[in-house]
């Protein structure tokens, strides 16, 4: 008699997170489970939930209870193993990826993956390392030594800065890793204009970085506030807020910001900025950050100390207007004045 409401449960759960209701699919798999707790396709359910819920202390368990019980389940290998690898295991993520994939034919995506983590743990094997205990640097050799120790400086000189807006300090040690151009681009697939990104580690272009110091610390604070936010709140924020924020709290001035948007031809929808700038060319990119760092900054003048409370709350809200609207405006109105700005 009770095998059957578990059932509904577990289809309305996979339903949910079809759907990309991940907080009703984790409660729904949760609760399947405490009828069938070593099913394993509701572990991988589950798994896959708490990880888009960014809970992946549970996600691993999770995942990994479901590989002891199935260890062919290969959705639970390629998740579980994306999860090692954001947490600085690019060796154990290997591991999980050969494992999964030894007898099996297919698996495209995996492979090339797989291919892409080989050849990041074969570049780094031959890296020295630097840093203090806030920062581990990876740099690829002696003579970016220098270079290492004053980004370690703005790195720490940023961090308080960052900390004191957000009203939050990290305490785990954050990795940054150094790169030539060539192999920036193949280990993060970053389009041509980009010289940092996030993901997890910090991970930096720094081909002719001495020529041009001041624009190699706007990238390196760029991305530390990429991470801090993230440490702040894990999911919820979108790209265009995230980019904006980090825009907002490099060194210096930003006139062309302005000078972008006064020559931009039209609006980018903020909306078709929530899930990354990637797929934009560099033209289009510029708008991008621009629209973004405007934004960004109308927000974080309006909410002013109540700016952390914010971020935080859109882990549970998925809806920059839902926490907007208790402080009077709304992202239509963000895109009134930019707009505006765009008129002038």
């Amino acid at each position: 008699m009770c095998a059957q409401p578990s059932a509904q449960t577990a289809e309305s759960a996979w339903t949910a997170l079809k759907s990309g209701d991940a907080d009703n699919a984790a409660r729904l798999f949760r609760q399947a489970l405490s009828a069938r707790p070593a099913d394993p396709l509701l572990l991988l359910g589950a798994g896959i939930a708490a990880h888009q819920l960014g809970d992946d202390r549970y996600a691993e368990g999770a995942l990994r209870k479901a590989l002891k019980i199935r260890p062919q389940l290969t959705p639970a290998s390629a998740v579980l193993g994306r999860i090692v690898y954001d947490a600085g295991d690019v060796d154990q993520a290997i591991a999980i990826y050969e494992r999964a994939l030894k007898g099996v034919a297919d698996e495209p995506e995996m492979r090339e993956q797989l291919e892409r983590w080989r050849k990041e743990a074969q570049l780094h094997a031959g890296f020295e390392h630097g840093g203090n205990g806030r920062f581990a640097i990876m740099f690829e050799g002696p003579e970016e030594r220098t270079l290492a120790d004053h980004i370690s400086g703005v790195l720490e000189t940023a961090y308080w800065n960052i900390g004191q807006r957000l009203n939050t300090y990290p305490a785990s040690t954050l990795e940054v890793i150094l790169y030539t151009q060539r192999h920036f681009t193949d280990v993060t697939q970053s389009p041509d204009w980009a010289a940092g990104a996030y993901d997890g580690r910090i991970r930096l272009s720094v081909d002719g970085a001495l020529s041009n110091g001041a624009a190699l610390d706007r990238v390196v604070v760029h991305e530390l506030a990429h991470a801090m936010v993230h440490t702040l709140a894990p999911r919820g924020v979108p790209a265009w807020l995230h980019e904006g924020l980090a825009v907002s709290f490099e060194p210096g001035e930003k006139p062309w910001v302005v000078q972008t948007l006064g020559q931009a031809s039209s609006m980018i929808p903020l909306d078709s900025l929530k899930s990354g700038f990637s797929g934009l060319s560099s033209a289009e990119a510029q708008v991008a950050y621009a629209e973004s760092a405007v934004a960004a900054g109308m927000i974080m003048k309006r909410l002013g100390p109540n700016l952390p409370a914010f971020l935080q709350g859109l882990e549970s809200t998925d809806s920059v207007d839902a926490g907007l609207v208790s402080f009077g405006f709304t992202t239509a109105d963000l895109e009134r004045s930019l707009r505006a700005q765009m008129r002038k």
